[in-house]
C-alpha cells in the first residue's frame, strides 16, 4: 500500500519526525515514496517530507533554510506543472488583467496550460516528475540520517563524524542519472556539521549557504540529462511506457535529441526554445509571510532576483560580505552576477552553469527569510489532491 496523503506537516508531527500520514520518516518511507506511480500524488509527498526535514534541520543550523527547505518550495512548484495546473507565473499574469476580464479570460488560460502539459505524451511534466523522484531519493536518505545522528549531539566529535561521512553514500549512476562527485554532498553535510556547532550567527549562516551550495552542485549535476530534456524539443524517448517495467526512466532506442550530439542548427533550435522556456514560463514561488495567498513573491528565473527595496540589499544581511574561504571559493565557481540583480538570472535552464547561477544566488538572497518555514506548501483544496487516482495497493 502507498503512503496515505494527508494534509501538510506543519507542526508537532514535523518536529518529532513523523509525518502527516502518522510513519516516521525513514529510508523505508521514502522508498515507498519512490515507488509510487502516480507523478502528482508522489509529488505531494516529496515536497511534505521535504517540509518535514527542513523542521527537523532547523534547530540543527539554526535559521538558515537548508537544501531541503529550498527543496520544499521547488517541488511545490514543480508539482504545478506535473499536474497541469494553472503555474505561479500564469496566474501572476492573469491577475494583471483587470478584473471584470479575468473570469472570461481564465479558462482559456486553464485550457491552454493543460493542453500543453498534454503534449508529445505529457513528456515534458513527466520529466520533472522523475527527476524530482530520482533527487529526493538520492538525497532525502541522507538528511534523515543526518538528522538522527546528530540532532542530540552536545558537541562535535570528529570520530563520529568521519565515520557518519564516510557512509554517505548515492544511487547507482544511469545513463539519465549520472555519477556526481560524492565529495561535494559529503562537504556539503561536512559544511552543515560544522553549522551544528557554530554559535555566531554570521559564521553558521555561511555554513549553512555552503552546504546548501555544494549540495545544490551536486544535484544539478545528476540530474542535468533530464532537465535537458525535459526542456527540450523533443524529450519523449527518454520515458520508458511499459507499466510493468520498474524503470520508469530509460533511454529507449537512440538518445533523445538534448542527449545527442548537435551540429550548429540544432543548437541554436535548442538554445533558443530553452531561451524562452526560461523566460517566459518558469518561475519559483517562495512565501514572504505566513499566508501564502497574500504573501509570497514570485521570482522569475529568467529575469533574476526581484529589485530589492530603498535602502535594502540584494543578499540578507547576514550574508551580504563573505568572509569563510570555502564558502567564497564555492561562490566564485558558480556566480556570474557580480551582485547586480539582473545578473542573477538564468539565460537558459538547460544549462547547468545558468542554473547554479539563478540556484546559489537565490540560496544568499533568500535562505535567512523566516517565512520559509512559517508558511505552509501545501494546501490540499488548492492542490485538488482528492481528485488525484490513488494507486493500487
Amino acid at each position: 500500500m502507498q503512503p496515505e496523503i494527508t494534509e501538510s506537516a506543519s507542526g508537532e508531527g514535523a518536529a518529532n519526525g513523523q509525518s502527516s500520514a502518522g510513519s516516521p520518516i525513514d529510508a523505508s518511507r521514502i522508498r515507498q515514496i519512490y515507488d509510487i506511480v502516480d507523478d502528482s500524488r508522489r509529488n505531494y509527498c516529496i515536497t511534505e517530507t521535504y517540509e518535514e526535514l527542513s523542521a527537523r534541520m532547523r534547530p540543527l543550523v539554526g535559521p538558515s533554510g537548508s537544501w531541503v527547505t529550498f527543496s520544499t518550495w521547488s517541488s511545490r512548484t514543480i508539482g504545478y506543472f506535473i499536474r497541469g495546473d494553472v503555474d505561479p507565473l500564469l496566474e501572476h499574469r492573469l491577475q494583471r488583467l483587470p478584473r471584470l476580464v479575468r473570469p472570461a479570460v481564465r479558462p482559456f488560460a486553464v485550457w491552454g496550460n493543460r493542453l500543453l502539459s498534454r503534449v508529445r505524451k505529457q513528456a515534458g511534466p513527466r520529466l520533472l516528475a522523475r527527476g524530482n523522484r530520482e533527487i529526493f531519493a538520492d538525497i532525502a536518505p541522507e538528511f534523515v540520517r543526518f538528522i538522527d545522528a546528530f540532532a542530540g549531539a552536545t558537541g562535535p566529535d570528529p570520530d563520529a563524524w568521519a565515520r557518519h561521512r564516510a557512509g554517505i553514500s548515492a544511487e547507482p549512476a544511469t545513463d539519465v542519472f549520472p555519477a556526481a562527485d560524492l565529495e561535494l554532498m559529503r562537504d556539503g553535510f561536512a559544511a552543515y556539521y560544522a553549522a551544528r556547532f557554530e554559535t555566531e550567527p554570521r559564521r553558521r549562516a555561511e555554513l549553512v549557504l555552503l552546504g546548501n551550495i555544494l549540495l545544490a552542485d551536486y544535484e544539478q549535476q545528476r540530474v542535468d540529462p533530464i532537465v535537458r530534456s525535459a526542456l527540450s524539443l523533443f524529450p519523449s524517448r527518454l520515458l520508458n511506457d511499459d507499466p510493468d517495467d520498474p524503470e520508469l526512466l530509460t533511454v529507449r532506442d537512440a538518445k533523445p535529441w538534448a542527449l545527442q550530439d548537435k551540429g550548429r542548427l540544432r543548437t541554436w533550435i535548442d538554445d533558443t526554445y530553452a531561451f524562452l522556456v526560461t523566460r517566459f514560463r518558469m518561475a519559483l514561488v517562495l512565501p514572504d509571510g505566513r499566508d501564502l495567498a497574500r504573501s509570497s513573491e514570485l521570482i522569475r528565473v529568467g529575469l533574476g532576483l526581484p529589485e530589492p527595496g530603498p535602502e535594502q540589499s540584494l543578499y540578507a544581511a547576514r550574508l551580504h560580505t563573505l568572509r569563510d574561504s570555502a564558502l567564497i571559493a564555492a561562490w566564485n565557481a558558480h556566480d556570474r552576477s557580480d551582485g547586480a540583480r539582473r545578473g542573477t538570472r538564468a539565460r537558459r535552464w538547460t544549462h547547468l552553469e545558468d542554473r547554479m547561477n539563478c540556484i546559489v544566488n537565490v540560496f544568499r538572497a533568500r535562505q535567512e527569510r523566516a517565512a520559509l518555514f512559517e508558511a505552509a506548501p501545501l494546501d490540499v483544496n488548492e492542490l485538488n489532491i482528492a481528485a488525484l487516482p490513488s494507486d493500487p495497493e
